[in-house]
């Protein structure tokens, strides 16, 4: 069935605030940790932020509108704490809420000289009212945040009918830009706890232009398979006066899975990720005399493709990740959603022959067991990958359209689904 369930954090009941100073220390408080159901790897969780759609005067707890509201809670799984997680176990795309968005904040005012934080006050959202008497009252709460992220949602459905839900959460996702707080925070651990992947842009959600163009590829996967999928840029970028960060590049992948109950590492068996990088073949070697620590000597095959390659082999730009999700770790616990933001210099799209090399790879989890992979090994698992492409060229340089190009040396059609003979190698 697909479905795509949008799950507030909830609010934390257990604020006490005594002071305006109170914002931001009570997050770090476990009494701000998630609450279930919202830790749902499937679904999409929402947290809030203190905008309330007013442009009056804001006199909140948060230092302005779109930072995160106190009451919304954070991710459970605290990476700082090195005796839980390390390099080995700690997985940086592994977060909830996946998204914020405004749910109104806490009025600050003084009673007799003491200070006091409304829940009713200007700074709260106003939203209709149940109560037949009143037309409309004030409130706050990611339960309102919730809410809006679903009205997302259906304005993809009403633009694009024939989508997956998977497909409408890595848009949703992909759209996100993080909320810069400064050094408030004093971590961007925390913060990322709290936000997810911050707000979601509505422009980027659902538009193209000249300079921008949004892909999306779905596709299916079956464990130990790995795909790879041309993408094409067009020559004019070759030309360019720019060349460092002529290209911006945000790819999202999200999948569902079926959940083993039984094992928190496990709760996510499957093992899916992808890397957008070199214009390289997917299974090619050539073969090395290897000598080993005792002075033997043997014939290796070493990978010059995409599979089996290290991530310094396929990285197409510096700031580029290679394969988004590592899997080399027993220990640690996988995520179904991966998020990456990087540039690609002139020069070295011009080195790859305009040809970028999407892969996406799939394994079971190193925990799962023969006799555990057997429910796994016949299913495909359906993926959603959105690619967000935008030129940045110098400011008087002017640039052919990048949408337009792309839909000619692609096969790319309305909200650029891919349709391109994907290699496939067991």
């Amino acid at each position: 069935m697909d479905i795509l369930i949008f799950i507030s954090t909830t609010n934390n009941p257990n604020l006490n605030i005594q002071t305006p100073e109170d914002y931001p220390d009570k997050f770090t408080s476990t009494n701000a940790n998630i609450a279930p159901p919202a830790e749902s790897m499937n679904n999409i969780s929402v947290g809030a932020t203190a905008y309330n759609f007013e442009e009056t005067r804001f006199d909140g707890l948060a230092p302005t509108k779109d930072f995160p509201a106190l009451y919304s809670r954070k991710f459970h799984y605290n990476y700082k704490d090195i005796d839980l997680f390390n390099a080995q176990t700690g997985n940086k795309y592994l977060t909830k809420p996946d998204i914020l968005m405004p749910g109104g904040d806490y009025q600050e005012c003084f009673r007799h000289g003491m200070f006091i934080a409304k829940d009713e006050g200007d700074c709260c959202l106003e939203v209709l009212s149940a109560n037949l008497t009143q037309r409309t009252v004030k409130g706050m709460g990611t339960s309102y945040a919730a809410p809006l992220a679903a009205n997302l949602a259906v304005k993809i459905v009403k633009a694009y009918p024939n989508i997956n839900m998977q497909s409408i959460k890595a848009l949703i996702i992909n759209a996100s830009k993080p909320i810069k707080t400064g050094d408030l925070f004093n971590s961007n651990k925390l913060l990322s706890r709290i936000m997810g992947y911050g707000l979601p842009k509505t422009e980027f959600l659902l538009t193209s232009d000249d300079n921008s163009a949004t892909i999306l590829v779905e596709d299916e996967i079956y464990p130990d398979y790995i795909k790879t999928f041309p993408l094409y840029l067009p020559e004019y970028l070759n030309h360019s006066l720019k060349n460092n960060g002529l290209l911006h590049i945000n790819a999202t992948l999200c999948f569902k899975f079926k959940p083993k109950q039984d094992n928190q590492l496990l709760y996510c068996p499957l093992h899916v990720t992808f890397a957008i990088g070199k214009n390289l073949p997917l299974d090619v070697f050539h073969s090395e005399i290897k000598t080993d620590k005792n002075g033997r000597t043997r014939n290796v095959n070493v990978p010059d493709g995409i599979n089996g390659n290290s991530t310094k082999g396929i990285q197409i730009g510096g700031n580029s990740p290679g394969w988004a999700q590592d899997y080399y770790y027993k220990q640690k616990i996988v995520s179904n959603t991966q998020k990456i933001s990087f540039c690609i210099a002139r020069d070295k799209l011009i080195d790859e022959n305009n040809c970028i090399k999407l892969a996406i790879n799939a394994a079971y989890h190193k925990l799962l067991s023969p006799a555990e992979q057997i429910p796994y090994e016949d299913a495909a698992i359906a993926v959603s990958m959105v690619i967000r492409i935008e030129q940045k060229p110098l400011k008087d340089e002017n640039l052919n359209s990048l949408y337009n190009e792309l839909i000619l040396i692609n096969d790319l059609v309305a909200l650029s689904e891919l349709e391109i003979d994907a290699e496939l190698e067991n």
